[in-house]
């Protein structure tokens, strides 16, 4: 998380962080992580850009094609959370500055407006719609349960899938989340997910 976060919690609960050794505590993350080994891939492609850049790229090559049969995502919430400056220690490890500060860009921070939040589905769902397959993509998109982002979430896949017949998800994670673990036990919206399949016939 932002060491922001962290120090205003050690604060507040007259605590201090623990003496940890970075080296060995990463180690033991990405032993934890590749414990059960890592997937059998015959053949793929990893592709690695903004969402909006990467797929107006695509769509420009594949307008005929449509090779891709699946959309597997889940959207950043809006106003929630600051991907960039909240993965900051990530992000090092890839490269990237050794500070969590605040990114200039509006799309990699916490999505505060409404309106450009919308625009941002909106566009990269349309986007993604181009380069879906006509006979037999499936979408499925996990976002939050707040009726703000939930709402425009669900009405920018409409737009960009009409064709679609639509699925929810009441609460698809039943078991405690991350911030129960650690102490947070007020409730919370949760989340939900939406389905889409093509209409048959």
């Amino acid at each position: 998380m932002n060491p922001d976060y962290s120090i205003r919690w050690w604060i507040q609960h007259n605590s201090t962080p623990p003496d940890i050794d970075p080296g060995a505590f990463l180690e033991k993350k990405i032993l934890w992580r590749y414990a059960k080994g890592t997937p059998t891939i015959t053949e793929s492609d990893i592709l690695l850009s903004d969402s909006q850049l990467l797929l107006d790229h695509i769509s420009g090559r594949s307008k005929v094609q449509k090779p891709f049969t699946l959309l597997f995502t889940s959207p950043p919430y809006m106003g929630i959370s600051d991907y960039h400056r909240d993965q900051w220690l990530r992000l090092w490890m890839l490269g990237g500055p050794p500070l969590a500060g605040r990114n200039p860009d509006k799309r990699r921070r916490n999505f505060a407006s409404a309106a450009d939040y919308t625009v941002l589905l909106q566009t990269v769902f349309q986007q993604t719609a181009e380069v879906m397959s006509t006979r037999k993509a499936v979408v499925y998109v996990r976002t939050d349960a707040r009726e703000s982002t939930f709402d425009i979430t669900r009405d920018a896949l409409k737009l960009a899938f009409p064709r679609f017949q639509e699925r929810i998800i009441e609460q698809p994670y039943p078991k405690q989340t991350q911030t129960a673990l650690y102490g947070d036990k007020s409730l919370k919206v949760g989340e939900k997910d939406i389905i889409l399949t093509l209409r048959r016939g």
